[in-house]
């Protein structure tokens, strides 16, 4: 603004210090304008890759979820196979049975119900983490289930809890809740 003045000034044209004033200003004002466009397309194109980042990030979660849910369920075949294999075990998970003196069958009866107790404790983090992933009713009626069916295994999540915390934890909650009805 200096050099204008300065020119006014010295050439007294008042119209030729405002004709190069308006050119600037026009310039400058393109300018501005070119830059404003820059930015608001920037900005654009950063709600657009957030938009998408976001449908990236829900399919990608959807993806390990399935494969939690996949993980739990191959868990849970592997054990039912046992009993296709060895149908006399179920009996020790299902009908209250427990175990007697023989040797081989309490081998196999305890491994069943670390495997379960695992398989079940997995379950139970998979609805904590991902709820709504696993149907949570149907989920807890089958460990439930188990804990009132299978002495073997009340008695080993009994004795180690630490071992299978979050089973533990509903085990213990469901008999409290139930000692508290009862009274």
């Amino acid at each position: 603004m200096v050099i204008f003045v300065s020119d006014f000034l010295e050439s007294g044209n008042f119209f030729l210090v405002a004709l190069r004033l308006t050119n600037m200003s026009i310039i400058t004002a393109i300018a501005a304008l070119l830059s404003s466009i820059g930015v608001i397309s920037a900005l654009l194109t950063s709600a657009w890759q957030t938009h998408e980042l976001v449908k990236q990030t829900k399919i990608s979660n959807g993806i390990g979820a399935l494969g939690a849910v996949y993980s739990y369920l191959e868990r849970l075949q592997n054990i039912e196979k046992e009993f296709i294999e060895k149908p006399y075990l179920a009996k020790y998970f299902y009908e209250s049975v427990d175990v007697v003196d023989d040797e081989v069958i309490r081998v196999q009866v305890e491994a069943l119900s670390r495997g379960f107790a695992d398989c079940l404790d997995y379950g139970l983090d998979i609805n904590i983490m991902l709820p709504g992933v696993l149907k949570p009713a149907a989920f807890r009626d089958h460990s439930m289930n188990l804990r009132e069916n299978s002495p073997a295994m009340r008695r080993l999540v009994t004795k180690h809890p630490e071992w299978w915390p979050t089973l533990a934890k509903l085990w213990l909650r469901d008999e409290a809740a139930a000692g508290s009805a009862d009274s």
